[in-house]
């Protein structure tokens, strides 16, 4: 083999590669592991103290490397991930409800009884079908009023830029389709900057399809405080500043430099003390210090105090306490000063580090601090950090108008935009209605006088706070700054916040208790291990020293997996713990195929090296094919969007191509040095001979099995017209709770008290793993726009089993699914299926160059997955776990359609070679003589890959019962149709077109 020193080289670079990025891992666990420690007080946690010193440590450097250092915040974001349901937290899928954006952008004609019919049909058929609103809008107006247009509706002075009274439905339409769209991004502004203000760490928000915005915030403990954060109405406010410059006399220093003299003289040290605890002359220097005429230079002398050294006697206080006493706020707020001293002209009055913010707002609040600052004036902190990698807010003093409230309210806004200025700088344009126009002009002309600063505010946070420097008549106004795009368009969406007609709704949400979150770290590890040593004993028992290489290999391949997973940022979940147990079985095929070859190399007399090196050559093509295949259902896996097929999907991707390197190419290594140095190298032990002389007629039973498969198909329909297959809430929406109870309850009696005290619901309970575990589906009050809904629906149910002992504590998880969601979920599930089977059957043509071989492998392909929705359908009432058809249920199917096809190109290869190199005219001898060369490695890489998901159905748990049952059957029926319904099929359809072919000539 060549390059082998490429490969060795490669092979050390990913190593270090992966070893780098964990390592982050194991810094944060330590650093998080001591802070635990010493936030445990009388051998309990206080999870509150703990947040604290973790937050208070962010910015701290924790782990040097070299030249290079990171802080307890940057290793936090390269660790590797873990997801929702293994450390518990929340997933939220919000939408912006396009139906009022539509209504608020119609404005006076919002109440329009056409528009209003139209809205509400479109809504009925959004829960119906996936599909863009705004269509199914401008669809629904046309077939209630054909003679009217829609421009009419939405022409106004606000819209006049874009919609004229007489533009065309298209232009209208493709106008609101961009108000929507632009509603969304708002959307997503404003819940990333709410989240970035949380203490919730390692947050995952991300747009996904349908315009909607998903959140998943692992660790948040607080569901309810959660919803209401992320579902209320952004509050866009124009506040005039208390800033400091030198026209206004620099009144935000003067107001703060008030509120630390009255704090001194609550809390500082009298007079009296000071005369006993330091000399006459250190006092004398101090009260000098504090009668200086610059506000500047008093701060500047009274902090050099701090850092000099002036105490006499034993009993003194420390320069560090005596600056706390004298300066009970400067000792947490800086001011804005320059190095020399100086005050600077800034909108803000000082700057604190993220962990004193709260001791400032308690001193601010002080009721001496009250007496002494102007009436009603209000603090603002700035939305984001004043520099990168900073835990450093700038404070704002915020003027109120005289009724106590801001100067300007956000919803005047028209339009916001990043525009550019004729020297090239990059600007942001404001536009406001009338009303916020003429407001505006008396505001501006205030502020302009002494060149006062005016402030952005959403949701209580300082976005900018430009200089205003003359008057703005027209309510038109340009915001300039060292913007560059990005931040120019993110500010731009802040400023359009304020008309913003709806918040986001949750239209979907998990929460998974931590509880139940550590279970699945347990059982998942638990069954990757089991797994991984059931694997290697088969190996070893029957492949001797090929059976150590394919060990390594799989070692390497699963640090390998893990190190890139925590490279690419990807949070490793549940589902995608399962893709790791399968990529092991996977990925141990490739070596089953390659020692298979090898063996039938040496059986037909060829040396060691050569049977070696054409063992692998030959094996290549059908390694190749089925990693190409399975790679392209996870790749189409991917357009699912969030949750657990996209985890899985993942994993999937990098074990295949991880696998494909360590399983070809290292072995490779590894055999052929083994060979070079001593010539002696046992594939196989002797035994090792499964399938080896076997001589079934497997063409001339395949009526049987035609038989079989019809039966079991014909049943499996039967079943599924009868409702045997239950679809999950991800298909049909509704609410889902894993509750723990201190007793056993028939599940008939939970649903019949359901049934009475949750009225209009239809309600499903089924016992899980434990005789004292419920998974309760429940439709109530599920088509609700209630912000406050999820809290309700909880309660009801608390309150409906209270008499069966159920608390809030006992919910170990929720689940809800709107009506759109799971439409969406729906025609998404459908389509991918049907682009994963399309795949396959064009990837197969071009392999084979003939359809014989593509139509059989699909029409097998097609009987699997119909043999596994029979199974599910006949079996599925009478088996002890959840069968539900689910977003799991489908990433299953999808794997299974990728791994028939696997199994199928390896026969469809051995028959090809056959067919190509005997050129005899009896085909079934043939295609028999050719399934049964590749029995063994049919039957290996088989059974390799069951015994680990045998080991995920057994140990991972209840979450993945369903999921690894799938797989099982899947992989069976793969084996099975690959020889028995993939080969017979392709053998007809090519004597069929032969015969054609014949007639022709």
């Amino acid at each position: 083999m060549k390059n082998k020193g490429t490969i060795v080289w490669f092979t050390a670079i990913l190593a270090l590669v992966c070893i780098y990025q964990l390592s982050f891992t194991f810094v944060t666990r330590n650093v998080e592991k001591t802070q635990r420690e010493s936030a445990t007080i009388n051998g309990k946690l206080d999870n509150d103290l703990y947040r604290h010193k973790l937050d208070s440590i962010s910015h701290e450097t924790v782990y040097n490397i070299g030249i290079t250092s990171y802080t307890y915040l940057e290793c936090k974001e390269k660790e590797l991930n873990l997801g929702l349901d293994l450390r518990g937290g929340m997933n939220i899928i919000l939408e912006v409800s396009s139906e009022d954006v539509i209504k608020g952008l119609a404005g006076a004609n919002g109440e329009d009884k056409d528009l209003l019919a139209a809205l509400e049909k479109a809504k009925e058929k959004s829960t119906q079908s996936e599909g863009n609103f705004v269509d199914y809008f401008a669809e629904s107006f046309k077939s209630i009023a054909p003679n009217r247009s829609l421009a009419p509706l939405f022409s106004s002075r606000e819209n006049s830029e874009y919609v004229k009274y007489n533009s065309t439905d298209k232009d209208v339409i493709n106008f609101l389709k961009n108000e929507t769209k632009q509603a969304a991004d708002r959307s997503l502004d404003v819940i990333e900057t709410r989240i970035s203000q949380s203490n919730v760490s390692q947050p995952n928000i991300q747009r996904i399809e349908g315009g909607r915005i998903s959140v998943e915030l692992p660790g948040a403990d607080n569901p309810e405080q959660i919803r209401r954060m992320l579902q209320e109405s952004a509050k866009l406010e124009f506040w005039e500043v208390y800033g400091n410059n030198e026209k206004n006399d620099f009144a935000g220093f003067k107001f703060m430099d008030e509120a630390n003299k009255a704090l001194k003289a609550k809390y500082g040290i009298t007079d009296e003390t000071d005369t006993t605890t330091k000399d006459s002359t250190t006092v004398n220097e101090s009260e000098e210090s504090k009668t200086e005429s610059t506000e500047g230079d008093l701060f500047s002398k009274t902090e050099s105090k701090k850092d000099s050294a002036s105490v006499s006697t034993s009993d003194s206080l420390s320069e560090e306490d005596k600056f706390k006493k004298e300066n009970p706020l400067y000792t947490y707020l800086y001011p804005a000063v320059s190095s020399d001293g100086q005050l600077y002209p800034s909108p803000y009055v000082g700057y604190a580090k993220k962990e004193n913010m709260a001791k400032i707002e308690e001193l601010l609040n002080d009721p001496v601090v009250k007496k002494v600052l102007p009436r009603n004036i209000q603090f603002a902190w700035g939305a984001e950090p004043m520099g990168d990698n900073s835990d450093i807010y700038a404070l704002y003093f915020l003027k109120p108008n005289k009724q106590g409230k801001a100067a300007l309210s956000g919803d005047i806004i028209v339009d916001a935009r990043p525009s550019t200025s004729q020297t090239g700088q990059i600007e942001i344009s404001m536009k406001m209605n009338d009303v916020g126009a003429r407001e505006w002009r008396l505001i501006t002309k205030a502020a302009s006088v002494n060149q006062d600063f005016i402030a952005v505010v959403l949701d209580g946070k300082v976005y900018t706070a430009p200089t205003v420097n003359s008057e703005i008549p027209n309510g038109m106004s340009v915001i300039t700054g060292s913007f560059d795009l990005k931040e120019a368009q993110f500010l731009s969406n802040i400023l359009k916040a304020g008309k913003l007609p709806a918040p986001a709704r949750i239209v979907a949400e998990d929460v998974v208790g931590p509880t139940l979150g550590q279970e699945s770290i347990f059982q998942g590890t638990v069954s990757l291990i089991i797994g991984f040593l059931s694997v290697v004993l088969v190996m070893l028992v029957y492949y001797a020293r090929g059976g150590w290489v394919a060990t390594i290999a799989v070692l390497i391949n699963m640090f390998f997996i893990i190190g890139i997973l925590a490279s690419y940022g990807a949070a490793l979940t549940l589902p995608g713990i399962a893709g790791l147990i399968l990529t092991i079985g996977m990925a141990v095929d490739a070596n089953v195929l390659i020692f298979e070859r090898v063996k039938e190399e040496l059986r037909i007399g060829k040396t060691l090296k050569t049977a070696i090196n054409d063992g692998y050559k030959a094996a290549m093509p059908s390694i190749l094919d089925g990693n190409i295949t399975t790679l392209l259902v996870g790749i189409i896996m991917l357009f699912s969007g969030a949750g657990p097929v996209y985890g899985f999907a993942i994993i999937l991707i990098i074990g295949i191509l991880s696998s494909l390197f360590t399983a070809i190419l290292v072995t490779r290594v590894l055999v052929d040095r083994r060979v070079e140095k001593t010539n002696d190298y046992k594939i196989a032990f002797s035994y090792s001979t499964l399938g080896q002389n076997s001589n079934f007629n497997f063409v001339r039973n395949c009526k049987y099995s035609y038989i079989f498969s019809w039966v079991l198909i014909t049943a499996g329909i039967i079943a599924m017209a009868m409702g045997n297959l239950s679809s999950g809430i991800d298909f049909k929406g509704g609410w889902a709770y894993r509750v723990q109870l201190d007793q056993s309850i028939p599940s008939y009696k939970i649903k019949d008290v359901l049934d009475k005290k949750l009225p209009g619901s239809s309600n499903e309970v089924k016992t899980i793993g434990s005789d004292k575990r419920y998974k309760i589906v429940t439709s109530y009050l599920i088509d609700s726009t209630d912000p406050e809904i999820s809290k309700k629906v909880q309660t009801d149910l608390v309150n409906a089993l209270s008499e069966f002992g159920l608390t809030k504590k006992n919910i170990l998880s929720s689940s809800k699914i709107g009506p759109t969601v799971a439409s969406s979920v729906r025609s998404t599930s459908s389509i991918i299926i049907i682009i994963s089977l399309i795949g396959m059957a064009l990837y197969i043509f071009i392999r084979f160059k003939t359809w014989s071989y593509s139509f059989g492998a699909i029409i097998a392909t097609i009987h699997d997955v119909l043999a596994i929705f029979s199974v599910y359908a006949i079996f599925g009432p009478i088996l002890p776990f959840s069968t539900e058809i689910d977003q799991t249920f489908i990433a299953a199917v999808l794997t299974i359609i990728g791994y028939s096809i696997n199994d199928t190109v390896i026969v469809f290869d051995r028959v090809r070679e056959y067919l190509t190199q005997k050129r005899a005219s009896d085909m079934p001898t043939l295609v028999n003589q050719a399934i049964n060369s590749t029995l063994s490695r049919t039957i290996m890489t088989s059974f390799t890959t069951i015994i680990v998901v045998i080991i995920l159905f057994l140990f991972g748990g209840e979450s993945l019962k369903s999921f690894s049952f799938v797989i099982i059957i899947g992989i069976a029926f793969g084996t099975y149709s690959s020889i028995f319904v993939a080969t017979p099929i392709m053998m007809d359809i090519s004597r069929m077109m032969n015969r054609r072919k014949k007639i022709k000539e």
